[in-house]
């Protein structure tokens, strides 16, 4: 450190919340919230989905990891999508 200083070359921050030793802070990061029911279903099913595209075009094109393709579609369009349980149900208005 004292090398950097001469050159005038300032070290880096530390960030909010972690020690020097890297291990974050024990009231810095929020508790994370077990998986609902509800996205459970969600991943599996986005899953399901990805596994079923992927099985089909690599069959269609030959191509084995069109497979894989279709899984990590399939989770991801399961992880980004919201199950529609979580729904507020302020945006949907009776009208008669």
């Amino acid at each position: 450190m004292p090398r950097l200083a001469a050159r005038g070359i300032r070290p880096a921050r530390r960030l909010p919340g972690v020690a020097r030793d890297g291990s974050a802070y024990a009231g810095s990061m929020p508790a994370r919230e077990p998986l609902s029911p509800a996205r459970r279903r969600q991943l599996i099913v986005g899953l399901v989905v990805g596994l079923v595209i992927g099985l089909v075009v690599s069959l269609w094109t030959g191509f084995w990891l069109w497979l894989a393709a279709g899984l990590a579609v399939g989770l991801a369009a399961g992880a980004i999508m919201k199950p529609p349980g979580e729904d507020d149900g302020s945006q949907r208005s009776s009208r008669r």
